[in-house]
């Protein structure tokens, strides 16, 4: 374009303009409106003058070269933050520090409060011996000659002096450094001096030196020399006798000959396997160092995304790369690591637990002062735990980047840490960078975009022989800790420091077509290009197939397919692995066609072996006969972490073998409250008497592993272990040592109803013997024996038999069509799997005859259905399940005769029926003895007291305020009384309480508890002085979902409308840490209140040790209230009214057993069937009460209620 624009402005007669950075814009007016600097006032702009500030300070060289004293002073905005170097807003030169700046800036750009100053420049000395310098500060500083720290007071504080001291040699130069910072209010700095022999004065601008020219060839010390000629490269850049062909002010040979990068690991696997770009890969597991020595890709991608994966370190844990020759060590000296991050669990304080580790360099089982370095992406209270710290050093939120320094001192705590302001404080992606000079002593951090310096001064650097750990730390025993709860890509180490401005920006610097210009230049100026973006040239591509085009080229165009995702078309892998002749990479098939697993294609094993597929339907016979069932009981939460006493602990679950599902592959297990990778042992076991109990149970399969991430289902595979017929008992489980009284390992699910005996543990003094449980023992019991019912979450993955009845390893149907089996019936079943008792018989045909009973209808006899007694516990031959329907009163899903022999329940009267079913009134004491000593009358003379058999209350008006659903739990740490009440008023027509309901949350099924009503002797709605009305007994049906348990209760009447009365729940935590309330937290209506205490008096609920109404929800909890009569009591005279028809007093004229009149009416009081003087004294024996004389229901009886009394006298109609 250039070439063209020159030849039209000579037309014209008018000179180009120039436009050196390229902004479309006239240099001339971007100096004019301040766009650019043009600090030597030469009519370029400073960005132009080739590499003019390569040292980095601000300020260009030719500046620099050219004062003749002072100091580079930089000023930066600390953007709120005190001490803190964020924004560089100014750079000038000062011929001195002696700045009284009061409560003003030095510079309009520079805020008046939290700004720091950064002079560095030389210092010559005028005498020789000790000289003392003297800093005077509002607010902190530091001061560093010749590289030695002689003030280090970076804080707040008003006008202060502070000095130190060094020898000098007359007449020579030293680097002088002095950081200030200003927190707020006054402000002022001042450095003076007192050379050997002369009067302490401020330093003169004649003693400093602006530029740092120690080696004196004229530029700066920091400004590189990559090709070791003694010349600058910004100065052979300036002078053209180097190409620079990228502008990016490193020499295209440096560029070309060498890579600061020691280790890259990309993690591109769609797999999210760990992968850099050199052919070695790492896998998670130990496999030697992997090095990138010409890395040919975006060294940084503009997102994370870009690269086509990462690695997730909460699935994969952490990385381990050995380096047996040192390649990754720091050395003590300048190094770089860079990785982008996503944090998925952000620290939520500054403690031990908030540390996340990116990466460390140490010996594995040894403390921190051993690390060659680590560095955190949340640093948790990592400042403030080390020897000494630098940085940041106070108010730390634990999210801040972290880097540490072991100097192998004496003391535990010997390593010391630089932290950064810059934090991740999201969940995004963020790149990261800590850089390291160590020659200038600084710490480099960056985030995205933000860069921030730390000086530090080396406490001492130990650099050992270790591997590197990628996405954790280790503590001194080497157990992992500390992880990075995330995922990581893009990660690299360099050996050298790379500066802040150019991490963000780094091209690729290999020259890989070898025509001496780095690649980035070839790509830049079009002479070569990129077609998948990966960074390296198309000509230097792998090209596999030889058709002149690189195989990413060709995969990206689509012209070659890449079904594994390897980065090589598909045609070039097709030697020995396209067994099908179909094109496409036996490997890429097997996710889909290899249903067995054995990596070959399912269609060639059945070409090699055509009896393979005996029905010929092209489906392997081996994986139509082997389908996967699982073995579980568990919804798949944890509720509870348990452990048992002891120092050793095995818990595990008991199934029956069913469908055949003989052979356990794998087992899914969930652990709990333990430390990660802490060693234990996976087990199978037999039931060898198959009784369900594991103290005979010997193992069958050991895996001896390393527990998973906490709180995640991890599934141990195994070899095929046989476990026994259907029926056999076998056991699924894990050993473990409680090494830690913190540990409670095994994972509980006690939602729902969970079975019984079904899920064991065992605790030991010693180590556990996986075939002997019960040596050392000090428990073997079944977790509800012990705690609560619950089943822990332990699966057993086993293969099923469901098309190879018999087991013969061939196709039912095969055996069929062979003839090998018959099948009588018809049904395409061998005969042999319907004989279950093994008569000769068919199932079928012994239930038609009679032979066998089948009470479930289901095809097969009893006999084969009781599971080695689990399914019979009374061993009458009858399945348990066809008994509970009349013979489980307390519907706990065992029958009833089995809770009395088993001592759950007792019968105190040996009915054979458990006495809570003979209580039908909750009152405690068994129907018969109510009925024998007259508390209760029995009419039909059935030891049924005739209160329970008037039939349920009818739910007329319901008193609520939830909308049904359970959106919270409430309750307290360890064992409480809990009471919890809605505060209601009576409504016309419920003045009659017959029902409760209740959902419960974090409850255990089956436990009992009680339900009430209170009275309210004020009024008020406040129940400081409730008094129990009437309280009864329930057990919890719909624990911890989202259903009500109904209680009907006696009918209670609590008074006229307008009567203030509570419904609530009296519940006792034996167990603690349960959360038995259940709310509704879409709303309050401010009437839930709830009394808490390790004893709670019903009566007395204001003493409880909480007390108080809830204020953003409200309790699960109902009453339902009715008036007239129950439905078998229409007379209301509390005799069933099969009674009152038996003895006249009313009449059933039809024989339905419903009377046809009852024969009542409100006046009734007696409900003898008329209005008579008996019920006229009964109202005046009750006058001015509030009774059930009250006939017009208004709250006491009056005037109002002898009128309608007498209008009603005589016979009721």
């Amino acid at each position: 374009m250039h070439p063209i624009l020159i030849c039209i402005s000579a037309v014209l007669g008018v000179a180009p303009p120039l436009d050196c950075n390229h902004n479309y814009v006239d240099d001339a007016i971007d100096i004019l409106q301040g766009v650019s600097v043009d600090w030597n006032a030469d009519g370029i702009p400073d960005e132009c003058q080739d590499c003019n500030d390569c040292d980095g300070n601000g300020m260009p060289e030719s500046i620099e070269r050219s004062a003749a004293s002072g100091l580079v002073g930089q000023y930066f905005n600390s953007q709120g933050v005190a001490g803190e170097f964020r924004t560089r807003v100014l750079t000038r030169i000062d011929p001195n520090i002696n700045f009284q700046w009061n409560n003003g800036s030095p510079d309009p750009v520079v805020p008046n409060d939290a700004f720091v100053v950064r002079w560095t420049g030389t210092i010559t000395a005028p005498t020789t011996g000790l000289c003392t310098f003297y800093t005077t500060s509002d607010d902190g500083v530091r001061l560093w000659v010749n590289g030695q720290l002689l003030v280090d007071k970076w804080i707040s504080q008003s006008p202060t002096t502070w000095s130190g001291s060094i020898t000098l040699q007359q007449g020579q130069r030293y680097k002088l450094r002095m950081d200030y910072q200003e927190a707020g209010g006054g402000a002022m700095a001042m450095l003076e001096w007192q050379p050997s022999g002369q009067q302490r004065q401020v330093v003169p601008s004649s003693a400093f030196g602006v530029m740092t020219d120690a080696d004196g060839n004229g530029w700066p010390d920091a400004c590189s020399d990559c090709d070791g000629n003694g010349v600058v490269d910004a100065q052979e850049i300036l002078a053209r006798t180097a190409l620079d062909c990228n502008d990016n002010c490193v020499l295209d040979q440096c560029e070309i000959g060498q890579s600061a990068t020691v280790g890259y690991w990309r993690f591109e696997e769609a797999s999210g396997d760990v992968l850099d770009s050199s052919p070695s890969g790492l896998n998670g597991v130990p496999t030697g160092i992997v090095r990138s020595p010409d890395v040919a890709v975006s060294l940084v991608p503009a997102t994370a995304q870009v690269n086509g994966g990462s690695v997730s370190l909460a699935a994969n844990g952490s990385f381990l790369v050995n380096d047996p020759s040192g390649i990754l060590a720091s050395g003590g000296d300048s190094f770089t690591v860079e990785a982008w991050v996503r944090i998925d669990t952000l620290a939520t304080g500054a403690t031990a637990d908030a540390r996340q580790a990116l990466v460390q360099r140490k010996v594995l089982a040894s403390g921190d002062k051993a690390a060659d370095f680590i560095v955190y992406a949340q640093g948790g209270n990592m400042p403030s735990a080390g020897l000494r710290n630098y940085g940041k050093t106070s108010q730390f939120s634990g999210r801040e980047l972290v880097l540490v320094f072991g100097n192998n001192g004496a003391a535990s705590g010997s390593f010391w840490t630089v932290t950064s302001n810059l934090q991740i404080s999201d969940t995004d992606w963020h790149y990261i960078s800590v850089a390291v000079d160590g020659k200038n002593q600084e710490a480099r951090f960056v985030i995205d975009d933000r860069v921030e310096f730390a000086a530090f001064a080396d406490q001492g650097h130990v650099v050992v022989a270790a591997p590197l750990l990628v996405g954790a730390h280790t503590d001194s025993t080497g157990a992992v800790n500390q992880r990075l709860r995330g995922s990581i890509d893009e990660l690299r180490i360099s050996s050298g420091l790379i500066e802040a401005p150019m991490l963000l920006l780094r091209s690729g610097s290999a020259d890989c077509n070898g025509n001496g210009r780095p690649d980035g230049c070839d790509l830049a100026n079009g002479t070569s290009y990129d077609c998948n973006g990966d960074g390296l040239l198309n000509e230097c591509e792998a090209d596999c197939n030889g058709n002149g085009q690189g195989d990413p080229c060709d995969i990206t165009g689509g012209q070659s397919q890449d079904c594994n995702q390897d980065g090589v078309p598909d045609e070039c892998q097709l030697s020995g692995n396209d067994c099908d002749a179909d094109g496409v990479p036996d490997d890429c098939q097997w996710s889909t066609q290899d249903c067995n697993e054995n990596q070959i294609v399912d269609a060639c094993e059945i070409t090699a072996n055509p009896g393979a597929d005996c029905n010929g339907d092209a489906v392997l016979d081996y994986c139509q006969v082997n389908l996967d069932y699982l073995y579980r009981r568990d919804d798949g939460g944890a509720e509870f972490g348990i452990r048992s006493v002891g120092t050793h602990m095995a818990w595990m679950n008991q199934f029956r073998v069913t469908d055949n599902a003989s052979v356990i592959t794998a087992i899914d297990m969930q652990f709990v409250f333990m430390t990660e990778l802490q060693p234990v042992q996976i087990c199978i076991w037999s039931d060898p008497n198959n009784d369900g109990d594991p103290s005979d149970a010997r193992a069958l399969r050991v895996i001896d592993t390393l527990a998973g991430p906490q709180g995640v289902i991890r599934r141990f595979e195994c070899e095929d272990t046989f476990v026994g017929v259907n029926g056999a008992s076998f056991f699924v489980g894990a050993i473990v040592s409680l090494a830690e009284t913190s540990y409670f390992p095994a994972a509980l699910d006690v939602s729902g109803a969970p079975p019984l005996r079904k899920a064991w543990f065992v605790g030991a003094s010693s180590v556990i013997d996986p075939n002997d449980l019960t040596a050392n023992a000090l428990e073997v019991t079944t977790i509800e024996e012990s705690l609560f019912p619950g089943t822990w979450i332990v699966r057993g993955v086993a293969l099923s038999a469901a098309n190879d009845c018999n087991r013969n390893t061939i196709l039912d149907s095969c055996d069929l069509a062979a003839g090998t089996s018959v099948d009588s019936n018809g049904n395409q079943l061998p005969d042999e799997c319907e004989d279950c008792n093994g008569n000769n018989v068919l199932d079928s045909l012994d239930v038609a005859s009679g032979t066998s009973v089948d009470c479930q209808q289901d095809g097969k006899p009893d006999e084969c259905q009781l599971d080695g007694g689990d399914n019979d516990c009374d061993a009458n031959g009858i399945p348990d399940v066809c008994q509970l329907v009349g013979h489980d009163c307390n519907r706990n899903s065992v029958v009833d005769a089995c809770d009395i022999a088993a001592g759950t329940s007792s019968d105190s009267d040996l009915t054979g029926v458990p006495d809570e079913c003979e209580d039908c009134n909750r009152n405690g004491t068994l129907d018969s003895s109510d009925v024998a000593t007259g508390f209760s009358a029995d009419c039909q003379s059935d030891l049924i007291p005739d209160e329970c058999q008037l039939g349920d209350a009818p739910l007329e008006v319901e008193y609520a305020y939830d909308d049904g659903t359970r959106d919270g739990n409430y309750g307290v740490s360890g064992i409480a009384d809990l009471i919890w009440m809605n505060a209601c008023s009576t409504a016309s027509g419920g003045e009659t309480i017959g029902a409760i309901r209740v959902m419960l949350g974090n409850a255990f099924s089956g436990v009992t508890y009680r339900v009430g009503l209170w009275s309210d002797p004020n009024g008020d709605g406040i129940p400081d002085d409730a008094q129990v009305i009437v309280s009864v007994p329930a057990a919890t049906e719909f624990a911890n979902q989202n259903a009500f348990d109904t209680i009907q209760i006696p009918p209670t009447y609590v008074g006229p409308a307008g009567t203030s009365f509570f419904v609530g729940v009296i519940y006792r935590d034996e167990f603690g840490n349960q959360a038995p309330v259940g709310v509704d937290l879409s709303g309050t209506d401010l009437k839930t209140w709830i009394a808490i205490g390790s004893t709670v008096d019903p009566n007395n609920l204001s003493a409880a040790t909480l007390y108080g109404y809830l204020t953003q929800g409200d309790g699960l909890v109902r009453a339902y209230g009715f008036s007239g009569s129950l439905p078998y009591d229409c007379n209301q005279n509390q005799k069933p009214d099969g009674c009152d028809i038996a003895d006249g007093t009313l009449t059933d004229i039809d024989g339905d057993g419903v009377p046809e009149n009852c024969g009542t009416c409100a006046s009734d009081l007696n409900r003898d069937g008329s209005v008579t003087g008996a019920d006229l004294g009964r109202l005046l024996g009750d006058w001015g009460t509030n009774s059930a004389s009250d006939i017009n229901r208004d709250g006491v009886v009056n005037g109002a209620d002898l009128g309608i009394l007498l209008g009603d006298w005589g016979a009721c109609n």
